[in-house]
């Protein structure tokens, strides 16, 4: 019998909440993910104002996401 293949998501926007999702369903449930975003870089007037708070950063190391320098950009850098 051959193994049951993972289940493919697609999670469409790659704010927090988007990679938030993939995360979870990628690692907790094992399925195949697939991130979809809109915007082909970040203009200063989307997310200047956010950043990762520590609770977040921690969930995501503990779900093997160690290099979080990898997951944003400052606002230096969306020129």
């Amino acid at each position: 019998m051959a193994a049951e293949q993972p289940l493919r998501v697609a999670v469409v926007g790659g704010s927090l909440g988007g990679l938030a999702t993939a995360v979870a369903l990628g690692v907790e449930a094992g399925c195949e993910i697939d991130v979809y975003e809109r915007s082909e870089r970040m203009e200063l007037t989307e997310g200047a104002g956010l950043w990762v708070q520590a609770e977040f950063e921690n969930y995501m190391r503990e779900k093997g996401v160690a290099d979080m320098s990898t997951a944003g950009c400052t606002p230096d850098s969306m020129t």
